[in-house]
């Protein structure tokens, strides 16, 4: 740093006024108390190499989620979903026990960042699985089961963990559909056409979880930019009604995009337009003398 002689002293203030890119050239007198936030502009300094170094979702930023994954629940003795009668005319059931939930199922989701840690978002959830009902002749009034069920929830995200690129985190959904979500039951008759079956048992079923549903999960996020990032998370459900717990796994692609404000128009110049009138040259006096 060259040293001019009757420079102004490099306090505190005169320092931020370089570290700010402002003119120092003025001379003024030393400030008796010199507060100037250097430790401010320092932690700021920090929190911009951080970001160089890693990525992170900036808070403010709304994102757009796409993933799906597959689960299976588990559930004490329920009605299927056909409604079958069976030879001692009662509605058939399956027993307690565990049920493939899905064949595949997607989980699209729109959110916004409040803060580094804390996001809110409203996820969807549509579910299929397909049926297996060859040979089956339903009895009257006997409709086929639904083969799938769309749901939406309200889903809370906390980063409780941070280490480089990687985010884990911990979630809360709670919403509902017409159907939380379904279970599939496999046929069990699976012999030839020359042994009659029983009812019921000649076409695969499913059971449907209550029209509500609570549930937790954890997961892990890394980033591969600030906008674009991974995550995988495992979560478990119940739903009311009848009750029924799921437990999933999902995983897929997160971008985010933060909306920044334009900032405001430049002034107008005097007299209304948006450029500076071309200079005219001073008229002489007019007592002044003519030059030859």
């Amino acid at each position: 740093m060259p040293i001019v002689d009757g420079a102004a002293p490099l306090n505190n203030s005169a320092l931020v006024l370089l570290l700010e890119g402002k003119d120092t050239s003025t001379r003024t007198e030393p400030m008796a108390e010199d507060k100037a936030p250097l430790e401010e502009i320092n932690q700021q300094y920090q929190m911009d190499e951080d970001l160089r170094k890693y990525h992170r979702r900036l808070a403010g930023s709304v994102f757009l989620s796409v993933g799906g994954g597959t689960g299976s629940t588990y559930h004490g003795p329920v009605n299927l979903d056909s409604h079958d009668i069976g030879v001692d005319a009662k509605i058939l059931h399956v027993g307690a026990g565990y049920s493939l939930a899905t064949l595949f199922q997607l989980v699209p989701e729109i959110g916004y960042q409040f803060s580094d840690r804390f996001a809110m978002s409203l996820q969807a959830r549509y579910q299929y699985t397909p049926p297996d009902s060859t040979g089956w002749i339903p009895k009257p009034g006997v409709k086929a089961p639904p083969t799938s069920a769309l749901a939406f929830f309200l889903r809370g995200q906390y980063a409780f963990f941070t280490g480089g690129n990687f985010q884990f985190f911990a979630s809360g959904v709670a919403g509902g559909g017409q159907r939380a979500f379904l279970g599939y039951v496999a046929k069990k008759c699976t012999q030839t056409l020359a042994r009659i079956c029983p009812a019921g048992t000649d076409h695969s079923d499913t059971i449907s979880g209550g029209p509500v549903a609570v549930g937790a999960g954890v997961g892990i996020m890394y980033h591969l930019t600030r906008w674009l990032a991974l995550w995988v998370e495992g979560r478990g459900m119940s739903s009311v009604a009848p009750i029924i717990v799921l437990g999933e796994f999902n995983g897929g692609l997160a971008f985010a995009h933060k909306f920044e404000a334009a900032g405001p128009p430049p002034p107008k110049e005097e007299g209304g337009g948006w450029e500076r009138p071309p200079e005219q040259a001073e008229a002489p006096p007019a007592d002044a003398p003519s030059s030859e």
